[in-house]
């Protein structure tokens, strides 16, 4: 009963144009349908419970991803429209896709960009395959420092898996570099990063990436497994970089300065 009242106290607020995006379809429909009051138009994805409908919540009708509050949205749209004047394609990396939700709402965002999407998961990339737009591609893989293999262990919250180096695993790692080496002549624009505690072994070894990315939006998870601080590396990479650093909800913004 509780998720019905959080679905149509948001659909009250869409009504009564409080929110972006209006939820048309309750929780425990598959097919879901939000109407966007800025870009008029529908955005339609599929769901399997409660669980990704929570997604739902956060990315779309909690617009976690929303860059206003940092005072420095003007500048991003700024950037973006840049790029497309000089006819570059903005590139969007998508590490820890999931259903492919997060890349649905960049696409929302930033419509003339292009979105590599990734999720080692195969249950979440048969759904994600379903909800991606044309603009974006699914690598299914885990986003590692290195090359080489792992297993998943599922964590049990909101279809997260935690990646585990392992000899011969089944899931495959790729670096950034090689992400962004699938994406042509894309110019890397924003990197998005939800890889449940992973995120200790991305930023070791060549870290240059970084660099490529005006604006770095990541879920850190040190408060899922206390005493590994696997925040640290990407701490001590930020702390050496000229950029600004926020904390909005449950992510942290990057953004060089200036972009």
């Amino acid at each position: 009963m509780k998720i019905w009242l959080i679905w149509f106290s948001y659909l009250l607020r869409g009504l009564l144009g409080r929110r972006r995006f209006i939820p048309l379809t309750p929780p425990n429909v598959r097919r879901q349908r939000l109407y966007d009051r800025v870009g008029k138009k529908w955005v339609r994805f599929m769901i399997r419970d409660h669980d990704d409908w929570i997604q739902v919540e956060h990315i779309f009708l909690n617009d976690e991803f929303d860059l206003t509050p940092t005072a420095r949205t003007k500048e991003v749209e700024r950037r973006y429209r840049e790029l497309l004047a000089a006819g570059k394609t903005p590139l969007i990396v998508d590490l820890g896709a999931n259903i492919g939700l997060a890349s649905a709402y960049f696409h929302q965002a930033y419509p003339e960009a292009r979105i590599l999407s990734v999720e080692p998961d195969s249950g979440n990339c048969a759904i994600a395959r379903q909800n991606l737009p044309a603009a974006a591609t699914l690598i299914e893989a885990a986003v590692a420092s290195h090359a080489g293999s792992g297993d998943l262990i599922d964590t049990g919250r909101n279809c997260g898996f935690q990646v585990v180096e392992a000899d011969g695993g089944a899931v495959r790692f790729v670096t950034v570099a090689d992400i962004i080496a699938q994406a042509d002549t894309a110019e890397p624009f924003l990197i998005k990063i939800d890889i449940e505690g992973f995120e200790e072994d991305l930023f070791t070894g060549d870290t240059g990436w970084i660099d490529s990315f005006p604006i770095l939006l990541i879920e850190l998870h040190d408060w899922m497994l206390p005493g590994r601080q696997v925040t640290r590396n990407f701490l001590t990479e930020i702390a050496r970089r000229q950029r600004d650093f926020m904390h909005f909800d449950g992510y942290a913004v990057s953004m060089a300065s200036p972009l």
